[in-house]
């Protein structure tokens, strides 16, 4: 039996009490090693070894499993029952937002609060939250169980359940005081089945021959009825400039940023890069937009309905604007636009949790893509700008780096 297989199974047989008197944590050994090439038809790149952090929600309790690169699956359940650490989950972001605004770091980009986070009431959090104190207590619960297992030559693939989808694991502190992104690479996937279907299909281009899309600071013409006003971003030009230079071409600006441009371009293209404002709608997750360019023929709102509709084949799908992440949680998953990309092709989203001023965004994106086009990986890129965004002053703070997750294949 597979071990993925061998999950999907415990998923389905699992009682409420299932686990109630599981040892801590408990160890499978399957015998089984992820050796298979990255695309099986093809064998033109080879999967990257990953241990697997599974999150199930099940009534109050949160069970964990980890299936590491070697076969192994060990489960746990978190000490926590699962409203606190959804709790103290919400409470870490916003902490962190109060901590960086208090440090004086400009952080705001889009219309949305920054500190909009589902249903907490953001009155009963305490302004004096430590964010550091909340990332260790959670990475005690969620990650410290399975720390002897866990292989730092490994990618770290987090298939979050519900509310997990909305924690930034990169920011979660050790007892070190040692961030995770320090010590893996991570990327997220709605399930090890979902990931699997994604690296068996032959590649749409060898990423050493990029050939890239970018747009960047759309003539915001459009009024929605709810976000009437869409100021223009002046970083998010500068960043599709400076990305665009980066592959050597132009990129697509103002009022050639719109729907049609966009469409016709990506059929070629195997990196779509959208430097732009998003809204996340946690009500009705397929209203979720991202703004280009009003056009002759078209409105400038994308929703995720309009892109789910499309065909766009590509391996990477950037979503530079804020809350790209967000949508209505389910089991599987985030719906919403990173969704609507990897229904409509992308073999992976990068999104971000929350919002982020245009020149923090922009630094970290020239960054992400230099260690891409050096690496040729994605969930590797994405850890080497996180570090070293953090190390420079005016992004010393965690908020600047870990909102950005990568959603779907690292290879």
């Amino acid at each position: 039996t597979s071990s993925e297989n061998m999950l999907d199974q415990m998923t389905a047989q699992m009682s409420s009490s299932s686990f109630a008197n599981a040892p801590f944590p408990r160890l499978f050994d399957i015998n089984q090693k992820d050796s298979r090439p990255c695309h099986s038809k093809a064998k033109v790149r080879s999967i990257p070894k990953r241990d697997f952090l599974f999150f199930y929600k099940l009534g109050k309790k949160l069970l964990i499993w980890l299936k590491t690169s070697s076969g192994k699956i060990l489960y746990h359940q978190a000490d926590l029952d699962s409203n606190t650490l959804e709790r103290k989950t919400k409470e870490l972001r916003i902490s962190m937002v109060n901590d960086a605004e208090k440090r004086g770091f400009s952080i705001k980009r889009n219309i949305t609060s920054v500190r909009s986070f589902g249903d907490v009431d953001e009155e009963k959090i305490d302004e004096n939250n430590n964010f550091k104190v909340l990332a260790k207590e959670l990475y005690q619960q969620l990650v410290a169980p399975f720390e002897e297992y866990l292989n730092r030559d490994s990618t770290l693939g987090i298939v979050p359940h519900d509310f997990l989808w909305l924690l930034p694991f990169s920011a979660l502190m050790d007892s070190s005081d040692t961030y995770l992104v320090k010590q893996y690479n991570i990327l997220y996937t709605p399930s090890i089945k979902a990931l699997d279907e994604i690296d068996d299909n032959i590649p749409y281009s060898d990423i050493s021959n990029i050939n890239a899309l970018v747009l960047g600071n759309p003539t915001m013409s459009t009024a929605h009825p709810k976000y009437p006003v869409f100021s223009s971003l002046p970083g998010a030009e500068k960043e599709a400039t400076s990305i665009a230079n980066l592959f050597d071409i132009a990129p697509l600006l103002h009022d050639n940023a719109n729907r049609e441009a966009l469409r016709s371009s990506a059929k070629s293209s195997n990196i779509i890069h959208l430097a732009t404002h998003g809204v996340a709608d946690t009500t009705n997750p397929l209203e979720s937009f991202v703004v280009l360019a009003d056009s002759e023929y078209s409105s400038g709102i994308l929703t995720a309905r309009d892109i789910m509709r499309w065909s766009l084949p590509c391996e990477l799908v950037t979503l530079s604007a804020c809350q790209t992440a967000l949508g209505k949680q389910s089991g599987e998953g985030i719906i919403g636009l990173s969704r609507a990309f990897l229904v409509a092709g992308s073999r992976s989203v990068l999104v971000s949790l929350w919002n982020i001023s245009d020149q923090a965004t922009a630094d970290f994106m020239i960054l992400f893509y230099q260690y891409y086009i050096e690496l040729k990986n994605k969930s590797i890129a994405l850890q080497k700008a996180s570090q070293e965004i953090y190390s420079h002053s005016n992004y010393n703070h965690p908020i600047f780096w870990s909102a950005f997750t990568l959603v779907g294949s690292d290879c």
